[in-house]
């Protein structure tokens, strides 16, 4: 099913409307929106043989790199002279980062996002239409410092179906995690269940599954009777659990 999120990404007709995009532009940056390294890699293959720079642009590639930098910074005084670059990117380029002189934008549309499946117990990376807010943020990467297009790889009824924004990460992920970071985090605030204390957040995850995650993490023996981080094991995974979010948040 082409309108399927999980359809193969259309790799050859994005190479072959970059390589349209570089012929009808002299300088400035062509940013392709792709929703994960494998689809970049796909991509770069298929534009290996153009005489212009691409770059790579994901969590995986620092942006305090020196080729990274190059991306974000554009001399004005040079610009007229810079030849164009293609820059492929997840979405990663949608708002943490900007490409200043991106003149075309090609967007596949799709992004990849972690979600917690309760039945299985386990962490999945899904592929999926992006929402209507995501469209937009890449959709204002076009044109910044002169006239510029936008190519979506999506027909209207996906665009007019899609979810307004994407719910916040408490509501995706393993709420497991969430608790023991919010005990290690609040180790003095034990007059206050957790599940008190997550349902404070503006966008709260029910109470009921956050009540079954810490049913699992007394049972596991991470938590005690009173909800504190319980013994060795219990400092050993809580700080497990928050150096793997601050790695993610890097």
């Amino acid at each position: 099913d082409p309108t399927s999120a999980e359809a193969p990404v259309p790799h050859a007709l994005i190479a072959q409307l970059t390589k349209n995009c570089l012929a009808k532009i002299h300088t400035g940056s062509i940013l392709v929106f792709l929703p994960g390294i494998e689809d970049i890699n796909e991509v770069k293959r298929m534009l290996s043989g153009i005489p212009y720079s691409i770059h790579c642009l994901h969590s995986g590639i620092g942006v305090a790199t020196e080729d990274a930098k190059s991306l974000f910074f554009v001399n004005p005084a040079a610009t007229s002279a810079s030849a164009p670059k293609v820059i492929l990117a997840t979405n990663v380029a949608e708002s943490s980062v900007t490409v200043p002189d991106a003149v075309c934008v090609i967007d596949a549309g799709r992004h990849r996002v972690l979600r917690y499946c309760h039945r299985r117990r386990m962490s999945l990376l899904q592929t999926e239409w992006i929402s209507q807010a995501n469209h937009t943020q890449r959709k204002g990467r076009a044109g910044r410092t002169r006239a510029g297009e936008y190519f979506f790889l999506g027909n209207r009824q996906t665009l007019s179906t899609a979810a307004p924004t994407l719910e916040p990460e408490v509501m995706r992920v393993c709420l497991e995690s969430v608790c023991l970071t919010i005990r290690k985090l609040f180790p003095d605030a034990e007059d206050d269940s957790i599940e008190d204390l997550l349902c404070l957040l503006i966008d709260a995850p029910k109470r009921e599954v956050v009540r079954k995650a810490i049913y699992h993490l007394k049972l596991i023996g991470a938590l005690d009777t009173d909800e504190r981080i319980a013994g060795k094991f219990g400092e050993i995974l809580s700080d497990f659990e928050r150096t793997k979010i601050s790695e993610i948040n890097k």
